[in-house]
């Protein structure tokens, strides 16, 4: 074999070499790509949960701050938005309209909107559940806490936050919590019905009260 023939056959060697590399970078890149896209649309559903639940808060908070709200936390009688944190998620409840359609959702633990303001966590004790029981409680009582049946005085986000913890832990949530909605049910005069109405909301779907925000009023 000549010099010529070997220079020739090593330039092919090396063409066929590159052109492999290449097409592994093609391949390579293509599942960049895919990766980004599916990084993408986690990062989408994320933000629309976010945005969802922030529209949920909002709608259970539904009313503008005043000193009335620091009042009824100095005398026990303060009105509170809570949910139950479990790890990295935090479980809640607000109404809405939609027949049938959970008013369970999930948001990141100790978020808040802007017209609440967050007070403090209470750890409420671990759960002997595993990690599949823990999601049939959750599975169960989000087909029993439907959005319609939301009720400010008897059935809101403290009830809940109660049912649930009593679920996992055997304990209740402490009493002050929910003291103002008992009160309201002795006396329902004197609390006006758009606070009873379940709030308008779109679809939603640790053991630690993770979450004690203050809800805003009047």
């Amino acid at each position: 074999m000549t010099r010529g023939n070997q220079r020739e056959q090593a330039r092919l060697k090396n063409l066929k070499k590159k052109e492999k590399e290449n097409k592994g970078k093609s391949n390579h890149n293509g599942m960049s790509v895919n990766q980004k896209k599916e990084s993408d649309a986690a990062i989408m559903r994320a933000k629309q949960e976010a945005a969802l639940a922030k529209k949920q808060a909002e709608a259970a908070a539904g009313l503008k701050p005043s000193l009335l709200t620091h009042f009824g936390y100095v005398v026990g009688i303060g009105v509170y938005h809570t949910g139950i944190e479990i790890g990295m998620r935090e479980y809640c409840f607000a109404g809405h309209d939609y027949e049938n359609a959970t008013g369970v959702f999930v948001i990141q633990p100790k978020f808040t909107p802007n017209d609440l303001i967050f007070k403090r966590s209470i750890h409420m004790g671990y759960t002997k559940l595993n990690q599949e029981e823990i999601d049939k409680v959750i599975k169960e009582i989000s087909n029993e806490y439907i959005g319609p049946s939301y009720s400010l005085l008897t059935r809101n986000c403290n009830h809940f936050s109660e049912d649930l913890c009593r679920r996992l832990t055997g304990r209740s949530i402490p009493g002050w919590i929910n003291r103002a909605a008992k009160l309201g049910t002795i006396f329902p005069c004197v609390i006006p019905t758009i606070w009873i109405d379940p709030p308008e909301t779109t679809i939603g779907n640790s053991v630690t009260l993770s979450k004690v925000e203050e809800k805003d009023t009047l």
